[in-house]
Parts: structure tokens; sequence; C-alpha cells
């Protein structure tokens, strides 16, 4: 069946726009709901978290969502993307940033607790 979807194909798709929305809505939430004395973004089942740190988890939610919804669509709907066989190398540095911005936030205030 040309031009038809394959249903396992779907819900692969349905994801990865999914992720792709609850990103830029975490985008939002970091410019919006931003304490400006204080420099944290409040995000919802996460908490306080740095603007730095509330962005990368949106830029990796989008970047993720991304390339999810193109290892599952058919190829000549795509312009660019990774190689699947590079997948894990996505999957991985996406996981690798978002515990960095952690780790930077932990890092930050412990180093503020020190001086204060």
């Amino acid at each position: 069946m040309d031009g038809l979807i394959d249903i396992s194909f779907a819900g692969g798709m349905f994801i990865g726009i999914a992720t792709v929305i609850v990103g830029v809505g975490v985008l939002a939430l970091s410019f919006r709901s931003r304490d400006k004395a204080e420099g944290l973004v409040r995000l919802p089942y996460i908490g306080s978290v740095s603007t730095a740190t509330g962005t990368t988890i949106a830029v990796v939610l989008i970047f993720a969502g991304y390339h999810f919804f193109s290892y599952e669509a058919p190829e000549e709907w795509m312009i660019f993307g990774v190689p699947e066989r590079f997948k894990w190398l996505v999957y991985a540095g996406s996981v690798l940033a978002v515990i960095g911005a952690f780790a930077a936030d932990k890092q930050d205030s412990f180093g503020q607790d020190k001086r204060n």
C-alpha cells in the first residue's frame, strides 16, 4: 500500500510529536516562569532549576522528539536526520546533556552554600 503508514509506525511518530510539543511547552515555561531575582525556573514535576537547565531540558526534548519521529516516519518525509545506525548516540547524548545540566545546577548550589 503505497502512501499509507503502517500502524506500528504511527505510534512512534505520535510519541515523537508529543515529545516535541512537551519540549516547546517546557521552553515557554522556562521564559515565562523565570524568577528574575534567583534566576530559577519552576517546572512541573521537576521543581526549581536554573534557566540554563530548563532550556537544556526543552532543547533536548525537541531534539530527541524530532529524531524519534524521523526514525519512525517514511524516509521521503524527512529532509535531514542522524542515520538510524547512530540513533543510540542521539539518545545517549540527550540523556547525558540533561544529567550534565542537573549536575551543573547541583555544583552551583553547592558552591553558593559554601560561600554563604
